[in-house]
């Protein structure tokens, strides 16, 4: 099978070359015996949604019509899995909404993956207005 993971980092941090999400994708693909990819994805506050969700579906387009050989040798594409840590995780959530009503064949996705996944509200949470001008981490 296959798997396409998304990174967290609240949309706004990290990215697919830290070496904890390298780790967490090589083991993951050698404990499921799978091909796991792992797309970037332009982030905030240069990039305001919905860019990320655009490059995530891009992503899965690219593996649907791929036409790598070894790809096409190695991965079971009618078993694939959207999975994501975090902003990931609603990364990977959109992605599966926005295709589900789209024939990706010869891609099949066969659920998704959610670890720990961040959905936000569109109303502001207490801590959110509290830490509007935070320098840290802004929300």
């Amino acid at each position: 099978g296959i798997r396409l993971y998304y990174h967290g980092g609240g949309f706004v941090l990290c990215s697919v070359d830290l070496q904890v999400f390298h780790d967490f994708c090589s083991d993951m693909a050698r404990d499921l015996n799978a091909i796991v990819a792992s797309p970037s994805y332009r982030l905030a506050p240069e990039h305001r949604l919905p860019a990320a969700y655009d490059d995530g579906a891009e992503a899965l387009e690219w593996i649907r019509n791929s036409g790598d050989g070894w790809i096409g040798s190695h991965a079971d594409l009618s078993n694939a899995f959207l999975m994501g840590t975090s902003a990931g995780g609603n990364l990977a959530y959109n992605v599966g909404i926005r295709s589900a009503a789209s024939d990706l064949s010869p891609l099949r996705i066969r659920g998704m993956i959610l670890h720990h996944p961040f959905f936000g509200g569109e109303e502001r949470s207490g801590s959110e207005m509290r830490l509007a001008n935070d320098q840290v981490c802004p929300p």
